[in-house]
């Protein structure tokens, strides 16, 4: 089954999980949670011995279409609420993170060897953690 699949059916054991501290006081997500295994195709390292066990975490909100987000982990005896928050960091790291590091360039190289890559990716870092060490000088 398809990964969506399998969340839509888990749509009846979600249950709400409060997002703060990395969302708005009182944000209420809806979380569901469901042990599966990878299809034995696309598990050629254990073929023969005992697949493991993955946590599909489907995520939604209320008025949206179920789920809005799904994430596949291996930590299986992580409690809802603490995955939730490594999602939130995620968002964050997609809302601010990725923007910052288009506009320092990090897409720019256009070299082709390994150590200009490295270069480049170095100095995208530095100017990355530059403008965000101004940005919070500036806000504080």
């Amino acid at each position: 089954m398809q990964a969506s699949q399998i969340a839509h059916l888990a749509k009846a054991g979600r249950r709400r999980v409060a997002v703060f501290p990395t969302g708005a006081p009182g944000a209420m997500e809806l979380v569901a949670t469901v042990r599966v295994r990878l299809p034995t195709m696309f598990d050629t390292a254990h073929r023969g011995r005992g697949r493991p066990e993955f946590l599909l975490l489907a995520v939604g909100r209320g008025g949206s279409p179920w789920p809005e987000e799904l994430w596949l982990t291996d930590v299986r005896t992580a409690d809802p609420a603490a995955l939730l928050r490594l999602v939130g960091h995620s968002r964050r790291v997609e809302g601010r993170g990725v923007p910052r590091a288009e506009r320092v360039g990090i897409r720019d190289f256009v070299g082709r060897s390994f150590a200009g890559w490295h270069r480049h990716a170095t100095l995208a870092s530095v100017a990355h953690a530059a403008t965000e060490l101004a940005e919070r000088r500036l806000v504080a």
